[in-house]
Protein backbone atom coordinates (compact mmCIF):
# COMPACT_ATOMS: atom_id res chain seq x y z
CA UNK A 1 0.00 0.00 0.00
CA UNK A 2 3.04 2.47 0.79
CA UNK A 3 4.58 1.62 -2.07
CA UNK A 4 1.55 2.12 -4.55
CA UNK A 5 1.32 5.85 -2.44
CA UNK A 6 4.80 6.11 -3.54
CA UNK A 7 5.12 5.83 -7.06
CA UNK A 8 1.58 7.66 -7.94
CA UNK A 9 3.52 10.78 -5.95
CA UNK A 10 6.32 10.12 -8.01
CA UNK A 11 4.16 10.12 -11.18
CA UNK A 12 2.28 13.57 -10.18
CA UNK A 13 5.85 15.13 -9.13
CA UNK A 14 6.78 14.13 -12.74
CA UNK A 15 3.84 15.13 -14.33
CA UNK A 16 3.81 18.56 -12.32
CA UNK A 17 7.65 19.40 -13.32
CA UNK A 18 6.94 18.77 -17.14
CA UNK A 19 3.85 21.12 -16.81
CA UNK A 20 6.12 23.43 -15.13
CA UNK A 21 8.67 22.97 -17.37
CA UNK A 22 6.83 23.54 -19.99
CA UNK A 23 4.66 26.68 -18.78
CA UNK A 24 7.81 28.58 -17.83
CA UNK A 25 10.07 27.70 -21.08
CA UNK A 26 8.00 26.41 -24.12
CA UNK A 27 4.95 28.65 -24.06
CA UNK A 28 7.00 31.93 -23.67
CA UNK A 29 9.60 30.81 -26.47
CA UNK A 30 6.38 29.96 -29.00
CA UNK A 31 4.82 33.14 -28.08
CA UNK A 32 8.28 34.72 -28.68
CA UNK A 33 8.64 33.06 -31.77
CA UNK A 34 4.97 34.58 -32.94
CA UNK A 35 5.59 38.13 -32.01
CA UNK A 36 9.01 38.26 -33.80
CA UNK A 37 6.83 36.41 -36.90
CA UNK A 38 4.19 38.76 -36.52
CA UNK A 39 7.05 41.69 -35.88
CA UNK A 40 8.42 40.99 -39.33
CA UNK A 41 5.50 40.06 -41.43
CA UNK A 42 2.70 42.72 -40.12
CA UNK A 43 4.07 45.46 -37.22
CA UNK A 44 6.69 46.59 -39.79
CA UNK A 45 5.49 46.69 -42.96
CA UNK A 46 2.49 48.35 -41.32
CA UNK A 47 4.72 51.03 -39.95
CA UNK A 48 6.16 51.58 -43.27
CA UNK A 49 3.04 52.27 -44.71
CA UNK A 50 1.75 54.85 -42.42
CA UNK A 51 5.21 56.82 -42.91
CA UNK A 52 4.97 56.65 -46.56
CA UNK A 53 0.82 57.40 -46.11
CA UNK A 54 2.16 60.59 -44.03
CA UNK A 55 4.18 61.73 -46.37
CA UNK A 56 1.75 61.30 -49.26
CA UNK A 57 -0.54 63.40 -47.10
CA UNK A 58 2.23 66.25 -46.46
CA UNK A 59 2.30 66.47 -49.88
CA UNK A 60 -0.86 66.30 -51.29
CA UNK A 61 -1.32 69.03 -48.63
CA UNK A 62 0.98 71.32 -49.90
CA UNK A 63 -0.81 71.15 -53.53
CA UNK A 64 -4.03 71.82 -52.19
CA UNK A 65 -2.50 75.41 -50.66
CA UNK A 66 -1.26 75.89 -53.92
CA UNK A 67 -4.28 75.01 -55.79
CA UNK A 68 -6.58 77.07 -53.09
CA UNK A 69 -3.72 80.10 -53.80
CA UNK A 70 -3.84 79.95 -57.52
CA UNK A 71 -8.01 79.26 -56.86
CA UNK A 72 -7.92 82.74 -54.87
CA UNK A 73 -5.39 84.54 -57.87
CA UNK A 74 -8.02 83.36 -60.54
CA UNK A 75 -11.23 84.45 -58.64
CA UNK A 76 -9.85 87.70 -58.52
CA UNK A 77 -8.36 87.45 -62.24
CA UNK A 78 -11.93 86.72 -63.20
CA UNK A 79 -13.30 89.70 -61.93
CA UNK A 80 -10.52 91.94 -64.24
CA UNK A 81 -11.47 90.10 -67.30
CA UNK A 82 -12.21 92.62 -69.28
CA UNK A 83 -8.62 94.51 -68.21
CA UNK A 84 -7.33 90.82 -68.70
CA UNK A 85 -7.91 90.51 -72.05
CA UNK A 86 -7.19 94.32 -73.17
CA UNK A 87 -3.70 93.42 -71.82
CA UNK A 88 -3.17 89.81 -73.72
CA UNK A 89 -3.89 91.72 -76.61
CA UNK A 90 -1.55 94.50 -75.97
CA UNK A 91 1.39 91.94 -74.95
CA UNK A 92 0.19 89.78 -78.06
CA UNK A 93 1.17 92.78 -80.41
CA UNK A 94 4.58 93.55 -78.61
CA UNK A 95 5.44 89.73 -78.41
CA UNK A 96 3.78 87.72 -81.20
CA UNK A 97 2.77 83.90 -80.87
CA UNK A 98 3.74 83.34 -84.59
CA UNK A 99 6.47 84.50 -87.09
CA UNK A 100 3.70 86.97 -89.31
CA UNK A 101 6.58 87.89 -91.80
CA UNK A 102 4.44 89.75 -93.66
CA UNK A 103 2.91 91.94 -91.07
CA UNK A 104 6.66 92.13 -89.87
CA UNK A 105 7.71 93.39 -93.34
CA UNK A 106 4.92 95.81 -93.64
CA UNK A 107 5.95 97.05 -90.24
CA UNK A 108 9.35 98.10 -91.16
CA UNK A 109 8.11 98.99 -94.93
CA UNK A 110 5.41 101.60 -92.86
CA UNK A 111 7.85 102.62 -90.74
CA UNK A 112 10.55 103.47 -93.72
CA UNK A 113 8.22 105.58 -95.35
CA UNK A 114 6.42 106.96 -92.72
CA UNK A 115 10.20 108.38 -92.15
CA UNK A 116 10.36 109.78 -95.78
CA UNK A 117 12.59 107.22 -96.93
CA UNK A 118 12.49 105.52 -100.18
CA UNK A 119 12.17 101.43 -99.41
CA UNK A 120 14.54 99.76 -101.87
CA UNK A 121 14.76 95.91 -101.04
CA UNK A 122 13.38 93.68 -98.14
CA UNK A 123 14.22 90.35 -97.59
CA UNK A 124 13.75 87.91 -94.79
CA UNK A 125 15.19 84.97 -93.49
CA UNK A 126 14.31 82.40 -90.20
CA UNK A 127 17.15 82.22 -87.36
CA UNK A 128 18.77 78.59 -87.29
CA UNK A 129 17.92 78.29 -91.02
CA UNK A 130 14.15 76.10 -90.33
CA UNK A 131 13.01 77.46 -93.23
CA UNK A 132 12.72 74.42 -96.02
CA UNK A 133 12.66 72.11 -92.80
CA UNK A 134 9.84 69.06 -93.16
CA UNK A 135 7.18 69.70 -90.14
CA UNK A 136 8.89 67.38 -87.87
CA UNK A 137 11.69 68.58 -87.22
CA UNK A 138 10.33 72.33 -86.88
CA UNK A 139 8.15 70.16 -84.43
CA UNK A 140 11.26 68.61 -82.45
CA UNK A 141 13.15 72.26 -82.53
CA UNK A 142 10.47 74.17 -80.84
CA UNK A 143 10.23 71.52 -78.39
CA UNK A 144 13.73 72.87 -77.48
CA UNK A 145 13.47 76.34 -78.36
CA UNK A 146 10.36 78.13 -76.77
CA UNK A 147 10.92 81.08 -79.22
CA UNK A 148 12.67 82.05 -82.62
CA UNK A 149 13.68 85.07 -84.87
CA UNK A 150 12.89 86.59 -88.05
CA UNK A 151 15.65 88.20 -89.41
CA UNK A 152 14.62 91.33 -91.77
CA UNK A 153 17.32 92.78 -94.03
CA UNK A 154 16.13 95.94 -95.76
CA UNK A 155 17.66 98.47 -98.14
CA UNK A 156 16.45 102.24 -97.78
CA UNK A 157 17.40 105.29 -99.09
CA UNK A 158 16.78 108.66 -97.60
CA UNK A 159 18.47 111.67 -95.39
CA UNK A 160 20.21 111.73 -92.78
CA UNK A 161 17.83 113.20 -90.65
CA UNK A 162 15.41 110.72 -91.60
CA UNK A 163 17.42 107.56 -91.15
CA UNK A 164 17.47 108.59 -87.62
CA UNK A 165 13.57 108.70 -87.44
CA UNK A 166 13.65 105.34 -88.59
CA UNK A 167 15.95 104.41 -85.82
CA UNK A 168 13.81 105.69 -83.57
CA UNK A 169 10.21 104.44 -84.57
CA UNK A 170 11.77 101.33 -84.58
CA UNK A 171 12.03 101.51 -80.95
CA UNK A 172 8.95 102.47 -80.74
CA UNK A 173 7.61 99.92 -82.76
CA UNK A 174 4.34 97.34 -80.70
CA UNK A 175 6.08 94.52 -81.67
CA UNK A 176 9.85 93.50 -80.34
CA UNK A 177 11.99 94.52 -83.09
CA UNK A 178 15.81 95.43 -82.85
CA UNK A 179 18.58 96.64 -85.19
CA UNK A 180 21.58 94.32 -85.15
CA UNK A 181 23.30 95.71 -87.81
CA UNK A 182 23.33 98.87 -89.90
CA UNK A 183 25.49 100.24 -92.75
CA UNK A 184 25.34 103.66 -94.36
CA UNK A 185 27.19 105.99 -96.47
CA UNK A 186 26.78 108.31 -99.86
CA UNK A 187 26.17 106.35 -102.46
CA UNK A 188 27.84 107.18 -106.28
CA UNK A 189 24.03 106.12 -108.20
CA UNK A 190 22.44 108.83 -105.53
CA UNK A 191 22.43 112.40 -107.34
CA UNK A 192 21.45 114.31 -104.17
CA UNK A 193 23.79 115.88 -101.63
CA UNK A 194 21.71 115.11 -98.83
CA UNK A 195 20.46 111.48 -99.43
CA UNK A 196 22.17 108.71 -98.07
CA UNK A 197 22.03 104.95 -98.63
CA UNK A 198 21.44 102.67 -95.62
CA UNK A 199 21.49 98.87 -95.22
CA UNK A 200 20.11 97.85 -91.93
CA UNK A 201 19.41 94.30 -90.12
CA UNK A 202 16.10 94.04 -88.48
CA UNK A 203 15.49 90.81 -85.61
CA UNK A 204 12.02 90.20 -84.31
CA UNK A 205 11.53 87.31 -81.87
CA UNK A 206 8.51 85.19 -81.50
CA UNK A 207 7.52 82.66 -79.12
CA UNK A 208 6.27 79.25 -79.13
CA UNK A 209 2.84 78.26 -77.51
CA UNK A 210 2.26 75.00 -76.33
CA UNK A 211 -0.22 74.66 -73.93
CA UNK A 212 0.05 72.37 -71.22
CA UNK A 213 -1.83 71.68 -67.89
CA UNK A 214 0.35 72.62 -64.88
CA UNK A 215 -1.30 72.05 -61.03
CA UNK A 216 1.26 72.35 -58.59
CA UNK A 217 3.00 75.75 -59.92
CA UNK A 218 1.75 78.84 -58.32
CA UNK A 219 0.68 82.38 -60.08
CA UNK A 220 3.18 84.53 -59.14
CA UNK A 221 1.80 86.93 -61.06
CA UNK A 222 -0.32 90.04 -59.27
CA UNK A 223 -2.18 91.97 -61.89
CA UNK A 224 -3.20 94.52 -59.23
CA UNK A 225 0.58 95.22 -58.41
CA UNK A 226 2.24 98.73 -58.80
CA UNK A 227 5.23 97.25 -60.90
CA UNK A 228 2.72 95.35 -63.49
CA UNK A 229 0.49 98.29 -63.84
CA UNK A 230 3.93 100.06 -64.96
CA UNK A 231 4.92 97.89 -67.32
CA UNK A 232 1.02 97.62 -68.81
CA UNK A 233 1.06 101.63 -69.16
CA UNK A 234 4.62 101.26 -70.63
CA UNK A 235 3.33 98.73 -73.38
CA UNK A 236 0.57 101.47 -73.99
CA UNK A 237 3.08 103.90 -75.37
CA UNK A 238 3.80 101.52 -78.27
CA UNK A 239 2.95 102.08 -81.44
CA UNK A 240 1.37 99.48 -83.41
CA UNK A 241 1.13 99.26 -87.53
CA UNK A 242 -2.05 97.78 -88.99
CA UNK A 243 -1.32 95.51 -91.40
CA UNK A 244 -2.13 97.70 -94.71
CA UNK A 245 -0.36 95.67 -97.30
CA UNK A 246 -1.48 91.84 -97.16
CA UNK A 247 0.09 90.86 -100.68
CA UNK A 248 3.77 92.11 -99.37
CA UNK A 249 4.71 89.07 -99.47
CA UNK A 250 4.34 86.79 -103.26
CA UNK A 251 6.26 84.60 -103.89
CA UNK A 252 9.08 82.80 -101.11
CA UNK A 253 12.31 81.62 -103.26
CA UNK A 254 15.73 80.68 -101.54
CA UNK A 255 18.17 83.86 -101.54
CA UNK A 256 21.01 82.87 -104.30
CA UNK A 257 22.50 86.59 -104.19
CA UNK A 258 24.33 88.02 -101.32
CA UNK A 259 22.83 89.56 -99.19
CA UNK A 260 22.95 91.85 -96.12
CA UNK A 261 21.89 89.47 -93.16
CA UNK A 262 25.32 88.72 -91.11
CA UNK A 263 27.07 85.23 -91.30
CA UNK A 264 25.75 82.04 -90.05
CA UNK A 265 21.99 82.64 -91.53
CA UNK A 266 20.43 80.71 -94.13
CA UNK A 267 17.39 80.10 -96.27
CA UNK A 268 17.18 83.64 -96.92
CA UNK A 269 13.96 84.92 -99.10
CA UNK A 270 12.69 87.71 -101.16
CA UNK A 271 9.93 89.05 -100.89
CA UNK A 272 9.47 93.01 -102.30
CA UNK A 273 11.86 94.17 -104.85
CA UNK A 274 10.40 97.33 -106.54
CA UNK A 275 11.69 96.95 -109.86
CA UNK A 276 11.58 100.79 -110.59
CA UNK A 277 14.54 101.56 -108.22
CA UNK A 278 17.73 100.45 -109.48
CA UNK A 279 19.47 98.65 -106.59
CA UNK A 280 21.95 100.73 -105.42
CA UNK A 281 25.59 99.07 -104.90
CA UNK A 282 28.13 99.17 -101.22
CA UNK A 283 27.89 102.60 -99.98
CA UNK A 284 30.86 104.48 -101.12
CA UNK A 285 31.75 105.51 -97.73
CA UNK A 286 29.97 102.92 -95.05
CA UNK A 287 30.24 103.55 -91.73
CA UNK A 288 29.72 100.70 -89.45
CA UNK A 289 28.18 101.47 -86.21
Amino acid sequence: MNEENIENKIKELNLSAIKDVIVDFVFPIIGLGITVVLFFVYIKPTYAKVNELKQQVTERTAVLEVLNTKAAALTKMKDFNTVLEENASLVERLYVSESNVPQLLDQVHQIATNAGMSVDRLNYSYSGGTTGANADAIADQRKEDISGVVNVAATVTGSYEQMVVFMQEIEKAARIAYVTTFRFGKDSNISADTLINVNVNVDSPYMYVQSIAVTDDPITLDITSPAFVAFMNSVKDYKYYEFLNPDIVTTEEVETTETAVPAGETSEQPLVEQPAVEQPDEPETPFDL
